[in-house]
């Protein structure tokens, strides 16, 4: 979040409070903010989550906080989500998002209770016939967008930070799993190295044996095809110290329990459970 300010009318409107709120915090000592060269009050980020942990008066002065409290293990957070973007609302969605992430202090809280809900309910309101094609493409688009604003709150790496590298392994074409997994991986203070969808395992092996990495990521959120030879062929030529990990609902019970018995590969069930390996 490093180099990450607000307005008082930026928090505001993401508070849904009023602007002379947002100042009254500040003029009372309970928010900081710094002045810009020309005179202007600016917020950090990391200011704004200090200032949520412990006044309880931004609780109580703002709904979104209220109700972001209230809704802490309700499937409500991701439904209002995925609800603004069916209604075209994609500035109020984003600020749902960023405001959650302010309130809680976790990229991967977030993203697992409010983001991958909503995706997955993209794809049943598709199947469903609730939304066409077009409207699946919107939102998935829009949905991109809000996470390269929530990756842009989030402290960059270090210079000597670990490096994983993130595919799709072939027959998988969702490249926002990757973004997600990326955003995750920066909050870890990982950096990626992002090769794509549909990733031929020699392009894998590849990049991995010419590239200083440490871990190798594999995502598959759909049953296409049987990709237990693609992790072995990829298992076999890079070099076993760099650990491989498998994630996504797309991975059946027997390739699962393949990875299982592969030198050094993991099947990752959760964000929950990458992040902890990760850290």
């Amino acid at each position: 979040m490093q180099n990450v300010h607000f307005s008082p009318p930026e928090l505001a409107r993401m508070l849904s409070v009023h602007e002379s709120t947002v100042k009254r915090w500040i003029d009372k000592g309970l928010l900081k903010a710094t002045r810009t060269p020309g005179g202007h009050r600016r917020i950090s980020a990391e200011d704004i989550q200090q200032f949520m942990r412990t006044q309880s008066v931004a609780r109580t002065s703002s709904y979104v906080l209220a109700r972001a409290a209230r809704e802490k293990d309700s499937p409500e957070r991701s439904l209002r989500y995925y609800n603004l973007h069916v209604a075209y609302k994609k500035h109020e969605a984003r600020t749902h998002l960023i405001s959650l992430y302010l309130s809680l202090g976790s990229v991967r809280e977030v993203l697992e209770a409010v983001v991958l809900p909503a995706l997955v309910e993209i794809g049943l309101a598709w199947h469903r016939g609730d939304i066409d094609i077009a409207d699946e493409h919107r939102m998935t688009f829009l949905m991109r967008g809000d996470l390269h604003a929530l990756e842009s709150l989030i402290p960059e790496p270090s210079a000597d930070a670990n490096t994983a590298l993130l595919a799709c392994v072939p027959g998988d074409n969702h490249e926002l799993s990757l973004q997600l997994l990326s955003v995750l991986l920066k909050e870890c203070g990982w950096r990626s190295v992002v090769l794509g969808i549909n990733v031929p395992a020699q392009e894998v092996i590849r990049v991995a044996c010419n590239t200083p990495i440490a871990t190798i990521l594999l995502t598959k959120l759909f049953h296409a095809h049987d990709t237990r030879s693609y992790v072995h062929n990829v298992r076999s030529h890079v070099p076993t110290t760099v650990p491989i990990l498998c994630g996504g609902g797309g991975w059946q019970p027997a390739e699962q329990r393949q990875i299982a018995g592969e030198h050094n590969v993991s099947y990752v069930p959760s964000m929950l459970e990458l992040s902890q390996t990760l850290q």
